[in-house]
């Protein structure tokens, strides 16, 4: 219960944060249904879906990064982020906007995309075991 009221507190409190994270997570719906994707190939799912289950745990990645390294309610006159923290979102952003970079790069280059379906999840699941 504790957890769930510093939830709630840090949603406040981070305002600029929890709205970047909103942003990404509509991005990242919107995204896949848009005409620069008409000529998607099957594999592109790996890509989109790794997306939006990334956006989907975003509030709650974000908070307990927070959580574990600030964490300080005590002080009651309201959070302060760690110093890395807005270097850890702004990471976040870019790699919910790689995928169309890579794509568009590709597009202009010759190149198989084999080698992206793999690296794009392993970017996000490096992203959370940095986290910790």
């Amino acid at each position: 219960m504790i957890t769930f009221m510093y939830f709630i507190t840090y949603l406040f409190d981070q305002l600029l944060v929890n709205f970047i994270g909103l942003v990404l997570i509509l991005y990242s719906f919107i995204i896949p249904v848009t005409p620069l994707y008409k000529t998607k190939r099957p594999a592109d799912l790996i890509v989109h879906i790794s997306r939006i289950l990334f956006c989907i745990i975003l509030p709650f990645l974000n908070f307990f990064y927070f959580l574990f390294n600030s964490g300080d309610w005590a002080t009651g006159n309201g959070i302060t982020a760690p110093e890395d923290f807005y270097t850890f979102v702004w990471l976040q952003v870019f790699l919910i906007v790689l995928p169309e970079l890579v794509f568009f790069i590709l597009s202009k280059v010759n190149i198989t995309r084999v080698w992206w379906y793999v690296l794009y999840p392993v970017l996000l699941i490096g992203l959370w075991i940095w986290m910790f």
